[in-house]
């Protein structure tokens, strides 16, 4: 995931940002990223999103002073590590070094391009993973991939190319992905939603996804309406998403938040550390 979570990519704003509805409101967020909350230093709940300046911020149970460090840098993404068994929370800088709070990738001294978690694409878009998650680094896919999350990526003739316990894969060619660990979503160039590991799939037409343990959500492309489904006993309201229009969503174990088209942030769920109080 990991949390990730999300895989973020470079920015380009598909929306204009409005005036704040209130004083103290934050925009334009671009990306955001929750963690998975099962466990570890990053069990107590954090969000995090990257503004329109490339300026990480973070709300809920999350390391001040870490963030604070990472204030002087430009950032690209942040992710939250999901198959190592201690959370670890890392960033990704423009200029392509990914730096973690707990020393993950910390044998790593090239570039990287894209970030989810435990896995990365370096320059020429190739998958790197870091070494401490024992992954047979020869079962990863070979060549160029446009696009990652945790232990799947997206190769340039839109296919889907998995490792790590992932089976019925669906074939197609496809622009988006979202998965956590052996369960995942990706949106077809039609914009539907094809998923496999347990996950059910709507019928619609999608512009994102975000698979979580337990419950998926996904904002419908015409009206930007968030949809979230569960295949579990949920204890939070995770599949009660905001009313609004959405751009982007990130779904966490006990809680969610996404992006509107204004650029603004929304959260819902578990508020253990105000990690649902976006700025």
């Amino acid at each position: 995931m990991f949390v990730f979570i999300v895989m973020l990519p470079l920015f380009s704003a598909a929306w204009s940002c409005g005036p704040p509805t209130k004083s103290g409101d934050t925009c334009c967020f671009e990306a955001i990223a929750v963690d998975e909350g099962h466990g570890g230093w990053a069990g107590s709940g954090i969000s995090c999103g990257i503004d329109e300046h490339r300026t990480l911020h973070c709300w809920g149970g999350y390391d001040e002073e870490q963030v604070r460090a990472w204030s002087s840098e430009t950032i690209r993404a942040v992710a939250f590590t999901l198959v190592t068994i201690s959370d670890d929370m890392c960033v990704l800088t423009s200029a392509g070094k990914i730096d973690c709070r707990r020393g993950g990738w910390s044998q790593f001294e090239g570039r990287a391009i894209e970030l989810a978690g435990d896995c990365a694409l370096d320059p020429e878009g190739e998958v790197i993973c870091n070494d401490t998650i024992g992954i047979d680094h020869d079962a990863l896919p070979e060549g160029e991939m446009i696009a990652l999350d945790n232990l799947c990526a997206i190769d340039v003739d839109g296919q889907l190319q998995c490792w790590g316990g992932h089976e019925n894969v669906p074939d197609g060619q496809f622009e988006y992905l979202s998965t956590r660990r052996s369960r995942g979503c990706a949106i077809d160039v039609g914009g539907e939603l094809q998923c496999w590991g347990g996950v059910s799939t709507p019928a619609g037409i999608y512009d994102d996804v975000s698979v979580a343990f337990g419950y998926t959500c996904a904002v419908e492309r015409t009206s930007g309406s968030l949809e979230c489904w569960g295949d579990r006993e949920l204890a939070f309201g995770q599949d009660q998403p905001p009313d609004g229009s959405f751009q982007q969503v990130s779904a966490g174990r006990n809680h969610a938040c996404a992006i509107d088209r204004e650029g603004y942030v929304h959260c819902w769920g578990k508020n253990a550390a105000g990690e649902v109080q976006p700025p």
